[in-house]
């Protein structure tokens, strides 16, 4: 393949600077580039979808690679002329002369063998870059499916497989969580972040938007600091996510049903003070009476179904009062029960059918 791109280089370079060289069909000449693809088609190669660019490049780092193979062995064939040569001086006369011709000979041959071995080595090197530059299957392409087929199960059994190492984190049973005002650590047990966390994705949905303001960025720097924990590998990180999702939880409870953004602030700032002191006991017992609070609002006596009908009705809105008569809070999909079944079959006697 190498070679053939060499060749289909030399030809196309030759076609151009001929006296008839190819046209287009606007009868303008060909650049060499766009006649060596064509000729690199016209070898079986079109289905490797190599654009006209890999070509030329492909074909420049090959002709660099042979380039420079052979001006190495070319130094080293004259080093050992050279070496051999200064022995044409002995004094032993015709037959020193004729033994250095014959190893000059034998340094020159064994030179050229040697640059054969590097071209062919660095060629067969670029063979790997070489088929980076289209899929895996166009390799293949015109090889019976058994071959291919036994090539990629040997290439699988080859391969190496594992997994990334693992690095297994401490978990000790307390941490410094912090510092409080006048110095002291501030330690809280590892069990009290995790007992949290897994209380607190059982809750209801019932947080507030993060406020503007100083309040506001507070609370996400304090997030920032725990996510930094994790990525940082700190002695924090073995708690540093779940951290992260339990003050979301504890810090952005709505206070009420009906709370405004003046009264997430003060909770917001309240909540973020008790957090940096690790009083995170404090925090989950506030979350859990306002869990215990939701979906037991107390609801509006229904309406006198009578009245509203008659008063829909006088208005003229025939259609509002038939879809509140249809509205029927115990409506719905029944279940299907045995005595459901049993009035639907009675209800449909004449399609009855077994079910």
């Amino acid at each position: 393949m190498n070679i053939n791109c060499l060749d289909c280089k030399r030809k196309a370079q030759e076609l151009v600077a001929s006296d008839n060289p190819p046209v287009n069909e606007n009868g303008k000449r060909k650049g060499y580039i766009k006649v060596m693809k064509e000729l690199w088609e016209a070898r079986g190669y079109e289905k490797l979808g190599l654009t006209n660019q890999n070509l030329r490049d492909q074909a420049a780092r090959l002709e660099k690679i042979t380039s420079d193979t052979s001006r190495q062995s070319r130094g080293n064939g004259t080093d050992v002329i050279t070496a051999l040569g200064s022995s044409e001086q002995s004094e032993t006369g015709v037959q020193t002369r004729d033994i250095a011709s014959s190893q000059i000979t034998a340094a020159i041959e064994t030179t050229n063998e040697h640059a054969k071995l590097l071209i062919d080595a660095n060629l067969h090197e670029t063979v790997g870059d070489f088929n980076n530059d289209y899929n895996e299957e166009s390799q293949y392409a015109g090889l019976p499916n058994e071959t291919i087929t036994q090539i990629d199960d040997q290439r699988e059994n080859t391969r190496e497989q594992y997994l990334p190492e693992y690095n297994r984190i401490d978990i000790p049973e307390s941490i410094e969580w912090g510092r409080s005002d006048n110095g002291s650590p501030i330690l809280i047990q590892t069990s009290t972040i995790i007992n949290a966390y897994n209380e607190i994705i059982l809750w209801k949905k019932n947080v507030f938007l993060v406020p503007y303001g100083k309040i506001g960025r507070d609370f996400v720097d304090q997030l920032t600091i725990h996510i930094n924990q994790w990525n940082n590998k700190s002695d924090k990180q073995h708690i540093a996510l779940k951290a992260f999702f339990v003050l979301l939880a504890v810090g952005l409870q709505k206070p009420g049903l009906k709370s405004k953004a003046k009264d997430h602030k003060e909770c917001l700032k309240s909540r973020l003070l008790l957090w940096k002191n690790g009083k995170i006991d404090i925090l989950l017992n506030e979350g859990r009476i306002i869990q215990s609070r939701i979906g037991k609002v107390k609801r509006s006596a229904p309406p006198n179904r009578a009245k509203v009908f008659a008063k829909l009705e006088k208005e003229g809105q025939i259609n509002s009062a038939m879809r509140f008569l249809n509205d029927d809070i115990s409506g719905g999909v029944l279940p299907l029960t045995d005595d459901v079944m049993l009035q639907l079959r009675e209800r449909h006697a004449k399609h009855n059918r077994q079910i």
